[in-house]
């Protein structure tokens, strides 16, 4: 079954059937429509099946026809009109198919991460670490490799140059490193760390940074440093260097001086600098 569009110009048609008899309008649309199917009509006997004629005064049309509106060609007769309209559409199609064809193949050939605009041999985090711009500097690179939170890198190179902190970029990469160490910047998956443009334009390189507060130093620690150590209660004053220090858990004491089998309590005494 032929696919084909048929149009069908009134004009044409009224202008090339004005003589036909209506007998021979009905055999001519028939006959037409086996071409519009992409099929000739063989021969007169052909045209008879077509159209089911059994009489003389059909067949006698039939041949009327065919003698005024179809060509014979090596497969058969055929309407000039819709061979050249249906051989137009077949090449119209084949073409559509052909570039359809390379159009798809084209698109074959572009990999899902050209599409996206990403290469191939960019990764992940990439995007949030972009190339840097045009007219970066060395120092800013370290900067910008060593901040945890890299985004916005232009408006960052921007500040960098604005404040002409090139010449002393070791001090900014030093300080990085040091917020890195701060509470601050370590909770809630860092939170808290500022845009490196605002790290920029706040200075705040030049801050004094506290890593953490200093553990203050145990009871026993603060005594060795004294040197001796005197009774909370009583005031009595021992000298460390005929006492061993025992760790928690020895003969159940949290912390413990022994010297000859005698064991005291290491918080029942204080540095001698502090004696009550």
């Amino acid at each position: 079954m032929s696919n084909h569009w048929v149009p069908f110009y009134f004009g044409d048609y009224i202008r090339d059937t004005r003589t036909l008899t209506p007998l021979e309008h009905g055999v001519f649309i028939l006959l037409l429509t086996e071409n519009w199917q992409g099929r000739a009509i063989e021969s007169l006997d052909d045209a008879y099946r077509i159209v089911g004629a059994f009489v003389e005064e059909e067949r006698q049309a039939i041949a009327r026809v065919i003698a005024k509106l179809f060509e014979q060609k090596d497969d058969g007769f055929w309407n000039k009109k819709a061979r050249e309209i249906i051989k137009a559409q077949t090449e119209k199609r084949r073409k559509l198919s052909e570039n359809g064809r390379r159009g798809g193949l084209a698109k074959a050939r572009i990999l899902p991460e050209q599409k996206s605009g990403i290469p191939k041999s960019e990764s992940k985090s990439n995007i949030n670490n972009p190339p840097t711009p045009k007219g970066a500097c060395e120092g800013f690179e370290k900067f910008w490799a060593e901040y945890p939170k890299r985004v916005k890198k232009s408006k960052a190179l921007a500040t960098w140059k604005a404040r002409k902190l090139e010449a002393i970029a070791g001090n900014v990469v030093d300080a990085v490193k040091r917020y890195k160490l701060t509470d601050d910047w370590k909770k809630e998956n860092g939170r808290y760390i500022p845009h490196p443009t605002s790290f920029l334009n706040a200075g705040q390189w030049e801050d004094e940074i506290n890593t953490g507060a200093v553990k203050p130093a145990s009871l026993w620690q603060r005594i060795q440093a004294a040197g001796s150590a005197v009774n909370v209660y009583d005031g009595s004053e021992i000298d460390l260097s005929e006492w061993r220090y025992e760790p928690k858990g020895y003969n159940g004491y949290d912390e413990a001086l022994v010297r000859d089998g005698v064991i005291v309590r290491l918080k029942d005494y204080k540095p001698v600098w502090v004696k009550a």
